[in-house]
């Protein structure tokens, strides 16, 4: 769509994270109907790909919650100024700020391996 800024920023919004086309949602619901194993393979690699940030992070003195997810809420103090930090050295994390029991903290979505392996360089320089 075609609009003014203000209105399509909130527009934005409202759609949502998870922005998708038909054609997107189509090879979607083919991986995971038409492709088990390999679906599988994939579920299989992102739990392995946290467990192994998990402990990576723990080395680094870090505490990230219990996660059945594709990423990690690690609380960390100054979470703003860490996830700041972070992105200027091209690493994409979400700050959360003063959450109830938690305090700050940052959701490391997990990837690729070599993707986390660049974050947690990036995350030691920060520390």
């Amino acid at each position: 769509g075609v609009g003014a800024p203000s209105l399509v920023a909130e527009v934005e919004k409202a759609r949502g994270p998870y922005k998708h086309t038909a054609l997107g949602e189509a090879v979607a619901v083919a991986a995971l109907t038409d492709d088990v194993p390999w679906m599988e393979a994939c579920a299989a690699e992102a739990v392995e790909n946290r467990e192994r940030l998990r402990g990576a992070l723990k080395a680094l003195g870090l505490d990230p919650l219990p996660s059945e997810g594709n990423f990690l809420l690690v609380p960390v103090p100054e979470a703003r100024w860490v996830g700041e930090a972070l992105r200027e050295r091209n690493v994409n994390v979400r700050v959360f700020e003063g959450l109830t029991g938690v305090g700050d903290a940052l959701r490391i979505g997990c990837g690729p391996w070599p993707m986390m392996a660049s974050a947690l360089k990036a995350l030691k320089e920060v520390l």
